[in-house]
């Protein structure tokens, strides 16, 4: 009879030290996370960036790229500075290579203005609605 209840005690240490080994590898992979944290869209709205904008529709022209139209929310922004596409699925870098503002070309949009920025190096399919533009 001693031998099996000290089987079972056997048992349950081997099953504690288990669950142990299982939490701290839980634990683990939660800092790892922690510390690849990448921008999203969470982080962007309650953060603080120079320009945020958050597309409202996307356009391809032929010959010059693709075009992400919205209302700037915050900041300023030139051509050929280097923006952020946040999105649900991944951050990709783009840089501006033209602003237009009511079919007028413009060298900066500001807080307030509805733009269309071209952007160059993304394709229509990169950038959706919703997606937001940061610098």
């Amino acid at each position: 009879m001693f031998e099996i209840f000290k089987k079972r005690s056997s048992q349950k240490e081997n099953y504690s030290q288990m669950m142990k080994e299982k939490s701290e590898e839980l634990h683990a992979d939660k800092k790892d996370q922690e510390t690849k944290k990448e921008v999203t869209k969470d982080v962007v709205v309650a953060g603080k960036y120079d320009f945020k904008m958050i597309v409202e529709d996307v356009f391809t022209i032929s010959g010059r790229g693709t075009v992400a139209t919205g209302c700037v929310d915050r900041g300023t922004l030139k051509i050929n500075d280097e923006v952020k596409i946040v999105s649900n699925r991944e951050t990709k870098k783009a840089v501006v290579s033209g602003i237009e503002m009511f079919r007028k070309q413009a060298n900066v949009a500001a807080t307030g203005d509805d733009v269309g920025i071209l952007l160059r190096g993304t394709s229509a399919k990169e950038v959706q609605k919703g997606d937001i533009l940061i610098k």
